[in-house]
């Protein structure tokens, strides 16, 4: 059985004394059966280094191992600030920094060479989905993304019209994306594997428990609703079952 996986990707939501008072009322939910994995903003991966329960992730990484690239994170780097997971992908680089595919390839394949697993974030817009072409859209992305991997990579499917909206997708219908996901992985690598499956926009304590009855949901990938410590363990007992 695949232990759930609950991610939370804090943006750049949230400063140091927040994260402290976070710090100070989580509880370790290792009763919850769960993955509790954190995405802070890089400055503040160090606050959480500690905190027991939690593995850590860089919220993006840079398409280039090393050299004369100002501003950017390599993998290397996240894995020595403690991270055991890197996101690359999320619609927001992908519309507002002009990511593309082949980037985002780069990026995964940066992360999987220094021992950390790739989060790939995709989804389609509301423009795509109203023309009927969703599953299109997560193929082609799903392909693209696992070029020159050599194990399956986590994905996280996020509707572009579900993030941040408070309109989440209906579970059965993400279960259906999951699912088509799932059944690319396996196509492409034999199997799964390790390739967990994730859903994200607008996720909250109170819809956790039906995302996470669907089959192919393997996790969550959760925004604002995790940046309080009693709300994101609500969601990652929630999601333990």
């Amino acid at each position: 059985m695949i232990t759930p996986l609950v991610v939370a990707n804090w943006k750049m939501s949230i400063e140091a004394p927040e994260i402290r008072e976070f710090v100070a009322s989580w509880r370790a939910t290792a009763d919850a059966a769960v993955d509790c994995v954190i995405a802070p903003p890089l400055a503040y991966l160090g606050l959480l280094s500690q905190v027991p329960g939690i593995q850590l992730a860089g919220q993006d990484c840079s398409s280039e191992a090393s050299g004369a690239f100002t501003g950017e994170c390599s993998a290397a780097s996240l894995l020595a600030l403690g991270c055991q997971f890197g996101i690359v992908g999320h619609s927001e680089r992908r519309q507002r920094h002009g990511e593309t595919d082949d980037i985002i390839a780069t990026k995964a394949q940066q992360l999987e060479a220094v021992g950390l697993t790739p989060i790939i974030c995709l989804g389609e817009s509301s423009q795509e989905r109203e023309a009927g072409e969703t599953f299109a859209v997560i193929e082609r992305q799903v392909r693209a993304a696992v070029r020159g991997l050599h194990r399956a990579p986590v994905f996280a499917y996020e509707p572009i019209w579900a993030i941040g909206t408070g309109l989440p997708a209906e579970p059965s219908d993400a279960g259906t994306v999951q699912q088509a996901i799932a059944n690319e992985l396996k196509s492409i690598f034999g199997k799964k594997g390790d390739g967990r499956v994730l859903y994200g926009g607008s996720v909250k304590p109170e819809n956790t428990a039906e995302f996470m009855s669907e089959q192919g949901i393997d996790g969550l990938l959760v925004g604002g609703a995790s940046l309080t410590a009693e709300s994101f363990m609500d969601i990652c007992r929630n999601a333990g079952g």
